[in-house]
């Protein structure tokens, strides 16, 4: 009998500490924007430097020009789901001692983390809100903390064959509303955003494009502190908490600031909501200058 421990899949270790990350490259492989830009900027938050990818094949490639100190995957994804990925990771001998993580919001029964140990992974671990596990799974291991090696053998093709037909099955419920939502988000005549609870942009439509005369890319990752004067940053913050904290869906008009250094006045409605586990804030915002 293997009398080996499991790999990780416990929320009892002590959190670790911000900064922790500070030096350490990491590769998130995730086929979902928002779930990869969230991940994201929660490691950089730990001092990680962070390269991500939108897939198994993407990853692959990046992976190999950016050789990581650690890796992240979804497990559910469509081209190739994590399992897989990880196998196929672990059939490079130069990445043997890098740690991989995998990540899910659904799978979390023992035979899952079997195959998880079965084919290379460091640790399964429970998609979360604050992806706090992920971030001290990444960093004990990264520190040498690692569950013994798995003894040599293939992983169950017929097993992951099985997984990833259920992964494709679960997710073919929601594309038709996924394509529905991402019609509405871009096209809408209102400025959409998505942020964190802290305030953190991840995602923005078009309409917030024309309105801050900068690209979306500019936008993301900034904090509700940076679209106003530096005498309003901090009242701004604090609008945004109560309104997020006490769940009333509208404010008064919020002074936003340009690059150019026009203001111009915006009435904002936020709603609360979970993707995948984690919290999210949507804010609908309208120009009323």
């Amino acid at each position: 009998m293997n009398s080996e421990p499991p790999i990780a899949r416990t929320n009892s270790a002590p959190s670790i500490a911000p900064r922790s990350g500070i030096g350490r490259r990491i590769v998130v492989v995730d086929d979902d924007y928002l779930q990869r830009t969230l991940l994201k900027l929660r490691l950089e938050h730990h001092g990680f430097e962070v390269s991500t990818a939108c897939g198994a094949a993407e990853g692959l490639r990046l992976i190999a020009a950016v050789r990581p100190d650690a890796i992240v995957s979804d497990v559910l994804m469509d081209e190739l789901d994590g399992f897989s990925l990880c196998r196929i990771l672990r059939g490079d001998r130069t990445l043997a001692k890098v740690p991989i993580v995998l990540l899910s919001a659904y799978f979390d029964e023992v035979a899952d983390t079997a195959l998880a140990r079965e084919v290379g992974a460091d640790a399964l671990v429970c998609r979360s809100g604050t992806f706090q596990e992920c971030i001290d799974v990444l960093v004990r291991s990264l520190d040498g903390h690692r569950p013994p090696s798995a003894p040599p053998q293939a992983a169950s093709e017929l097993y992951v064959q099985r997984v990833a037909h259920q992964l494709v099955r679960l997710r073919q419920g929601t594309v038709r509303a996924q394509a529905h939502y991402q019609a509405l988000f871009e096209h809408a005549s209102d400025a959409v955003s998505v942020l964190t609870p802290a305030g953190i942009v991840v995602d923005v439509n078009r309409r917030w494009e024309e309105i801050m005369q900068r690209p979306r890319e500019e936008l993301i990752g900034l904090h509700v502190r940076d679209f106003a004067l530096p005498e309003d940053a901090e009242q701004n913050h604090e609008r945004f908490q109560r309104q997020v904290a006490s769940g009333d869906g509208r404010d008064s008009p919020v002074p936003i600031t340009r690059q150019d250094g026009t203001t111009i006045l915006m009435d904002f409605t936020t709603a609360k909501f979970a993707i995948e586990g984690s919290e999210t804030v949507l804010a609908i915002g309208r120009d009323v200058t």
